[in-house]
């Protein structure tokens, strides 16, 4: 699956990403701190960070992906959601990205993917 292929390669957000891009990571990050009670801010967050470390619990992740179906007007497939799913920003991106392709990535996302 693309997911999982993508899933496991790095990736960094450059300068010369795009503003829709950086907006949605914003968004992602906006629905991360509202969603879920991590020990830091989601704005200190790392792209590869992982939520369950820092105090994601399987409440605030099912509560984090139904918040990202809603503000992204998608619905994930019954296989996605998973733990690894919500792991990180990441792989939120990457289920988002395997879903709704059109959905704007940096040039090596789209490589991973």
């Amino acid at each position: 699956m693309k997911f999982a292929a993508a899933e496991r390669d790095l990736f960094t957000i450059q300068s010369s990403e795009s503003s829709m891009e950086t907006e949605m990571l914003t968004k992602i990050q906006c629905i991360i701190e509202r969603e879920a009670s991590l020990r830091i801010p989601a704005a200190c967050l790392t792209l590869r960070a992982n939520l369950y470390d820092l105090g994601l619990t399987s409440f605030d992740a099912i509560r984090l992906l139904v918040a990202v179906e809603c503000a992204f007007k998608v619905e994930f497939p019954r296989e996605m959601l998973t733990r690894r799913s919500a792991a990180s920003i990441e792989a939120i991106v990457m289920a988002l990205h395997a879903i709704q392709p059109s959905l704007v990535m940096s040039e090596e996302m789209r490589a991973a993917a």
